[in-house]
């Protein structure tokens, strides 16, 4: 897509928003091309008469001829938790009367590891060296009341903080806090439940034993 930027800069050229141009198989004798742009991490695939190739390559150097009719889309991101380059953004037009070419732009999908809830206890008694034992009570609004425990790392308790405003660090208690933690029938939360992962793995998650109210 330097091919398309550097045209507008040079060429004075106009970007127009268009309907998609070049979804699935290219009409005969156009064949399918595109480039992926690393630093805006955006690809970019048209329909191109083979012999006009050459007068785009000088420009674009990471034009590609497409092996499929969906080349954008079986083209990963090279970046972390991203796949295929498979969400539409718009068509456009970039360049000039005499050389210009309508492309469709793509943008990453996002991959969501998928984490199942565990009955393995994950932060059970003393946490490991660099983390810290910080836990959570919700009594309850909608469903049953819970203290949950994790393992972090201090420096990052700010940023979970600002999604879990009663997120405390165990100072007192700091291999089992919850079950020190008074639940709303006047016991503690005794009762382990289960384990579960809570926000998006590998952008930001925590992973944390619930328990519930003692029996």
């Amino acid at each position: 897509m330097k091919l398309f930027i550097l045209i507008c800069t040079v060429l004075l050229a106009t970007a127009v928003a268009e309907p998609k141009c070049c979804a699935g198989p290219c009409k005969a004798p156009y064949q399918k091309y595109y480039s992926v742009d690393h630093l805006a991490n955006r690809c970019g695939e048209c329909c191109m008469l083979p012999q006009d190739f050459w007068k785009y390559k000088i420009f674009e150097f990471g034009l590609t001829k497409a092996k499929t009719d969906s080349p954008c889309a079986d083209t990963k991101s090279p970046f972390k938790n991203q796949g295929d380059y498979s969400v539409y953004e718009k068509t456009v037009t970039h360049g000039f009367k005499m050389l210009n070419m309508t492309l469709d732009m793509y943008g990453p999908a996002t991959i969501v590891e998928e984490v199942k809830d565990s009955n393995t206890p994950c932060c059970n008694g003393t946490c490991p060296e660099g983390t810290k034992k910080f836990y959570s009570v919700d009594h309850g609004f909608g469903h049953q009341p819970f203290c949950g425990e994790t393992c972090l790392d201090p420096k990052k308790y700010k940023l979970y903080h600002l999604f879990e405003k009663n997120l405390t660090e165990a100072t007192e208690y700091p291999t089992h806090p919850c079950m020190h933690q008074f639940d709303t029938k006047g016991g503690h939360y005794s009762v382990y439940t289960k384990t579960v992962t809570h926000g998006v793995p590998g952008l930001l998650a925590v992973t944390l034993d619930l328990w519930g109210e003692g029996r």
